[in-house]
């Protein structure tokens, strides 16, 4: 059997193969790749001595492929597809890169914990994605999203119920547990950790539902595992609200660690034992935009690695 160096021929030689093999004419092969006749002739010759294989018997006026010829065609057919697809994707990539990609997250959200270093780590890959961030409430992210105003959203796990939709892809991923925030001034402060019926008598401040139902439902659904109903003090628009509403210096309310005041020195954050958070993230199923998919799959990537 001969050895062979797959860089003895080239790309465009099995191109002209290719060519002549379809046409079963060195002429008609020529006239399609737009080159000379003996320059298509000169380089088949070339292919069936370096490769050691007859690839063509020679029928009066026309070329018929030998067995050997038949499989390389077949072979080379599929790979030189393969290539062209590989191509087009490149070139599908390309575009996307220089098309916007509008993000939605939740004002009340860490801009850089949430998705700055998303961003930074993507650029240290060399996935420089052309990123449009806006920060909205939680309603305006839903509908944004729906309306296609926004391509992906980031956000809080306990607004899954609002994504619950046939057109979204919805992926989940753990981010730890919640953490009660609060004055310094209240004796829960200077715990280590506390589990939910250590706030039994604490009152809370809870999300408005008319903003997001779905935080509210959080809140319950934690005192309730806990056995106990909270005393919810006050109503806020806002997360960001919450820290102008300690009237007493004994409320408390409930997030993760990706609050915009997670790290406001003003407030002790206190992890609550046996909760579960998560960050979703959310995109369209039908976009226009082709790289969005793409994306999607690699800021899903780094959230697990992380």
């Amino acid at each position: 059997m001969k050895y062979f160096n797959m860089l003895d021929i080239s790309l465009s030689q099995i191109q002209m193969f290719l060519a002549v093999a379809e046409h079963e004419s060195i002429t008609q092969a020529a006239k399609t790749l737009n080159m000379t006749q003996s320059t298509v002739s000169k380089n088949l010759r070339y292919m069936e001595d370096t490769l050691g294989l007859y690839l063509f018997i020679r029928d009066k006026q026309t070329l018929k492929l030998t067995p050997a010829g038949r499989l390389l065609q077949e072979e080379f057919t599929r790979v030189y597809v393969m290539l062209q697809n590989s191509l087009e994707k490149a070139h599908v990539l390309q575009t996307g890169l220089q098309t916007p990609v509008l993000v939605g997250i939740p004002d009340s959200s860490h801009l850089e914990k949430i998705f700055l270093r998303t961003k930074n780590h993507l650029q240290k890959d060399r996935i420089n994605a052309n990123f449009h961030i806006e920060c909205l409430t939680f309603k305006e992210l839903q509908s944004k999203l729906a309306n296609g105003s926004i391509d992906l959203v980031v956000t809080c796990g306990f607004d899954a119920d609002s994504y619950d939709s046939p057109d979204f892809v919805v992926t989940s991923i753990p981010v730890g547990g919640y953490f009660a925030y609060m004055d310094r001034q209240n004796p829960l402060s200077q715990k280590e950790s506390i589990r939910m019926e250590d706030l039994k008598s604490s009152p809370f401040l809870v999300v408005s539902p008319l903003f997001t139902p779905t935080y509210e439902k959080l809140v319950l659904e934690l005192c309730r595992r806990a056995g106990f109903h909270p005393l919810i003090s006050r109503y806020v628009s806002s997360p960001n609200a919450f820290i102008c509403n300690f009237d007493t210096g004994q409320e408390v309310f409930l997030a993760d660690m990706y609050m915009r005041e997670s790290e406001n020195p003003a407030l002790a954050r206190v992890p609550i034992l046996e909760t579960d958070s998560s960050m979703i993230f959310i995109r369209r199923k039908v976009t226009e935009n082709p790289y969005l998919s793409f994306l999607y799959e690699k800021i899903i990537e780094y959230w697990n690695q992380s």
